[in-house]
């Protein structure tokens, strides 16, 4: 009974270090445009904001921090309450979204551009989400900052 209840330990502390384990830093591959929200974008494109609305479960362990790509381009990464900002012209694209946990949690997303937009991102406990909104929640610029990178 002891021998089972070693393995069940030794178990459980291999999942618990996996959630411990942040998704890599990378630096953008793409040129981030400013993150102050109160910017236009310029002529022909779309402001695009995508806010991470993690779930407590991800929040507890650190798991909530999400890597963005569009079109495969790698643009950052961002953690619950963060947001970054994209200026997009009009088309389709291909959101990928990537957050580590015990394992790594790799989706696409298809969205079409036909204005500006907000986009609500998650890290689950097995997935991620990509959900457009109407618009920001409710006293967003209180409560969001801008992700920035080193």
């Amino acid at each position: 009974m002891t021998e089972i209840k070693n393995i069940f330990l030794a178990l459980i502390v291999i999942c618990l270090y996996g959630c411990a384990t942040p998704a890599p830093s990378i630096m953008p591959s793409s040129d981030l445009p400013s993150q102050d929200i109160t910017k236009q974008p310029p002529q022909g494109k779309y402001k695009i904001i995508l806010f991470n609305k993690s779930g407590i479960l991800n929040r507890v362990d650190g798991t909530d921090l999400v890597q963005i790509r569009v079109n495969n381009e790698y643009y950052g990464q961002i953690a619950h309450k963060e947001f970054m900002q994209l200026f997009l012209t009009k088309g389709d694209y291909t959101i990928g979204l990537l957050h580590n946990d015990v394992f790594s949690f790799e989706t696409d997303h298809s969205i079409s551009i036909t204005g500006d937009a907000y986009f609500h991102i998650a890290a689950t406990p097995i997935s991620n989400t990509l959900q457009k909104v109407d618009f920001a929640p409710n006293n967003f610029e209180n409560e969001y900052k801008a992700a920035y990178w080193e």
